[in-house]
């Protein structure tokens, strides 16, 4: 029993040395299996989304009823939370800089620190109050207060198993998410364009240096995994759906993978993330 008591405590001192996570560990088996590349559909040489995930063609026949919901919540957008409110609740406000923190907040940040390591600080890095997300499924729990906010787009979600999380990005004017990438690699981005600004050369994101120009109907798959940026250079909001979706993954790799999805799906700072979703429409 000590030796193990041991063999813990070294471990966490290395991880905590290094900045390194038991996240970047997953990440570590999954990228030794995998064949990361910037783009899996949606340009150039590229299948379709449907193609490789033929589940989300329920999105995209139904396209344009499906955009009329979107569409009716733009006089809400500035209401809808920011990345930072609400996914900074996963980490139950380990990286919480506000006043009024209990006692043993120290102690949850490193516990923190040790299972997101360098990535805990995501979602501070790349806030920003013109750029809001209404998140719609979260590791398999469907937020109800939003779902009824656009009930034929969740309707088609809940029935695909690809989903992991899907939520609704509104990209307002002017908007910039700097270079970053995601924290998990089990999963590949999906982003279907709902409203995008007439001046569309202007809206943008950049996966590993390649631009991509979003266009309203279609959609594209990439990998969170590799530096990407947004841009809104426009005078008029961008409305996107985003999915992330179960990558493709076998042996250990999605062994650990699924074991991931349960913990985050159990875990006490999924529902403060899916407390601290939801919109009021009378503001």
């Amino acid at each position: 029993m000590y030796y193990f008591i041991i063999v813990i405590v070294i471990a966490a001192v290395v991880l905590r040395a290094t900045e390194t996570g038991l996240l970047d560990m997953l990440n570590w088996s999954i990228a030794s299996a995998t064949n990361f590349v910037p783009f899996y559909a949606g340009i150039d040489g590229t299948p379709s989304a449907t193609d490789l995930y033929p589940e989300l063609s329920r999105l995209e026949v139904d396209f344009y009823d499906i955009r009329r919901e979107v569409v009716a919540l733009i006089p809400y957008s500035m209401s809808v939370p920011t990345m930072q409110d609400t996914y900074n609740h996963m980490f139950m406000n380990a990286v919480s800089t506000k006043r009024g923190r209990k006692w043993f907040h120290p102690i949850s940040t490193q516990l923190w620190r040790l299972i997101y390591g360098k990535h805990l600080d995501i979602f501070n890095n790349i806030a920003t109050d013109k750029w809001r997300t209404l998140n719609l499924i979260l590791y398999g729990h469907v937020i109800a207060d939003n779902a009824e906010l656009c009930p034929r787009l969740v309707s088609h979600l809940i029935e695909m198993d690809c989903v992991q999380t899907a939520l609704l990005s509104f990209m307002h004017p002017g908007a910039h998410v700097p270079p970053h990438s995601d924290p998990a690699t089990g999963v590949l981005r999906y982003q279907l364009a709902f409203v995008v600004p007439k001046q569309r050369q202007d809206c943008y994101m950049i996966v590993d240096g390649k631009r991509y120009v979003w266009e309203e109907g279609k959609s594209v798959v990439f990998d969170t995994a590799f530096k990407h940026e947004v841009h809104n250079n426009t005078d008029e909001c961008r409305i996107n759906l985003f999915v992330d979706l179960h990558r493709p993954l076998s042996d250990v790799p999605k062994l650990f993978q699924q074991l991931a999805n349960i913990a985050n799906r159990y875990s006490p700072g999924t529902q403060a993330v899916i407390n601290n979703s939801r919109i009021d429409k009378q503001t």
